[in-house]
């Protein structure tokens, strides 16, 4: 993306990878609202889902630098995060080890975007509650969506 953005000329490779991340780029652009629903897998989010993410982080696109530091360029775009993980990671000793939601939150605070998130977890921690656990996070993800 690099090159492309320096006007500098693309191999065919090249131009099929810029291809790829562009029109993911345009697709999130053109959206007024997203929603996101990933797990923790081995304490972070799916490597397809990064892959996303970081096709989104364009320099002069989703985001610009100032003297200040970076600005997001999204605007007012919604995204929803919806996670599951069976074990419990939003607090101690687990949550130094959570790298799923954070750093995606991040990157789309980064964008400029306004983010909610749903997260339904230790439902596999906690077996004896786990209908009640996926119950109560559908229940959370229903009032997030009637006024998302």
């Amino acid at each position: 993306m690099y090159k492309l953005a320096q006007g500098f000329p693309l191999t065919p490779e090249e131009q099929s990878a810029a291809d790829t991340v562009n029109r993911y780029l345009d697709q999130f652009l053109a959206a007024d609202k997203v929603v996101i629903a990933f797990p923790l897998w081995n304490f972070t989010a799916p490597a397809p889902l990064i892959t996303y993410v970081s096709y989104l982080a364009q320099a002069g696109k989703t985001f610009k630098y100032t003297a200040t530091g970076p600005v997001g360029l999204v605007g007012d775009k919604k995204v929803a995060l919806l996670s599951a993980r069976g074990g419990v990671y939003s607090s101690e000793p687990m949550s130094f080890v959570e790298s799923a939601i954070r750093p995606v939150k991040a990157l789309f605070g980064l964008l400029g975007a306004q983010t909610q998130e749903v997260i339904i977890e230790g439902h596999n921690q906690f077996q004896d509650r786990t209908a009640d656990i996926i119950a109560d996070g559908l229940k959370e993800t229903a009032t997030l969506a009637a006024s998302f």
